[in-house]
């Protein structure tokens, strides 16, 4: 069973480091700070080898040394809003970057990284980090903004809090203490439920058929956890060959 941490809004726990959710009503800052987790070194540094061998923290503080760009004030103000500390970093006598908060603890570099995946994971951020060649990049952001305009634009957040206030009749300052995770969520399920129900209103009406009327969503279906926003876009190579063999192309 899957853990209920996030719909509960509960902190995750990483060696005695309490990680917290972020709420709605602190998404600006969020967003303010969040691009110091997003960063590909691969593709910023050309793939030099002495970036790719460093970790992520140590690879931050070498853009903030080489004054190449300085991500660390929006690592400061991210942490704080996730750990509900203020931080320190410092090198160990074995020149190892880490950090250490106001109760003595401390994050190693390998720390560090697991962090950064329980924060991205806890406010549904998805972070690609794929190596691709540079013309399959540039497809795919084809394939993106096609995709965009068959799809029509998606409500911005503002237009997704007034549309979650109206769905659910909740107050806004109910909806400001919302964490990401739970809102996210509540609008994915409340998409779900209205999907459900008009296609129910169209079997019912006799103005639609269907081949599998048992296999309709209910407004309790599974719904798939969505890690990969490349999927519309692209297929592995054993969707390939599945879809192939439906459509008799080999």
């Amino acid at each position: 069973m899957k853990s209920l941490t996030d719909v509960w809004a509960k902190p995750h726990e990483y060696k005695g480091i309490k990680i917290y959710p972020v709420k709605i009503g602190d998404y600006d800052k969020l967003l303010n700070s969040i691009n110091c987790l997003l960063l590909d070194k691969y593709k910023l540094q050309e793939k030099d080898v002495k970036f790719i061998k460093m970790s992520y923290l140590q690879y931050l503080i070498e853009l903030a040394v080489t004054n190449t760009v300085n991500f660390l004030p929006q690592l400061k103000e991210l942490l704080l809003l996730t750990l509900k500390d203020e931080i320190t970093l410092f090198q160990n006598e074995n020149e190892r970057i880490q950090i250490a908060l106001s109760n003595n603890q401390v994050i190693t570099e390998k720390d560090f990284q697991a962090i950064k995946e329980i924060i991205l994971a806890q406010n549904c951020i998805y972070n690609d980090t794929e190596l691709r060649d540079p013309e399959l990049e540039k497809k795919m952001q084809e394939a993106r903004e096609f995709m965009e305009k068959k799809k029509g634009k998606i409500a911005d957040l503002e237009q997704q809090i007034v549309a979650y206030h109206c769905a659910f009749q909740m107050p806004y300052d109910y909806i400001q203490e919302l964490t990401i995770y739970q809102f996210r969520k509540g609008i994915e399920r409340m998409d779900h439920l209205m999907t459900a129900k008009a296609i129910k209103q169209a079997q019912f009406s006799g103005f639609a058929s269907f081949k599998d009327p048992d296999k309709l969503p209910t407004w309790l279906s599974h719904i798939e956890e969505e890690t990969n926003p490349n999927k519309d876009i692209l297929m592995s190579e054993s969707e390939f060959n599945k879809f192939s063999a439906e459509k008799g192309l080999k």
